[in-house]
């Protein structure tokens, strides 16, 4: 699940353990025409609870004109525990697509 706030932060709670990196923090800014950019960065544990990895995740991601979906693209970026920014070389980058629908109360 992603919670996209209006001051432009972003939480995500992703169906995964924390091994894999379910939780992670990020940023996003509307970049026009329906189209938004995401940075976000997360940590994934090891068994014994230390960190084994940092990664980032950048998506551009267009929403439709009602507002209820959004479709784009991703790059995910894992990195060594001690590049605790996500900002040098990546160990490994996976590309794919996305897309999400807004859950409601009604």
């Amino acid at each position: 699940y992603k919670t996209w706030h209006a001051d432009g932060t972003e939480f995500e709670n992703a169906f995964l353990s924390p091994s894999g990196g379910n939780i992670c923090f990020g940023v996003w800014k509307d970049i026009g025409e329906g189209r938004v950019k995401l940075h976000h960065i997360g940590l994934m544990f090891a068994s014994d609870g230390s960190i084994s990895n940092v990664f980032t995740v950048d998506e551009t991601d267009t929403v439709a004109a009602n507002g209820k979906t959004y479709c784009g693209f991703f790059e995910f970026r894992l990195f060594l525990p001690t590049d605790v920014y996500g900002t040098g070389s990546p160990l490994a980058t996976v590309k794919g697509t996305t897309a999400g629908t807004r859950i409601t109360v009604d």
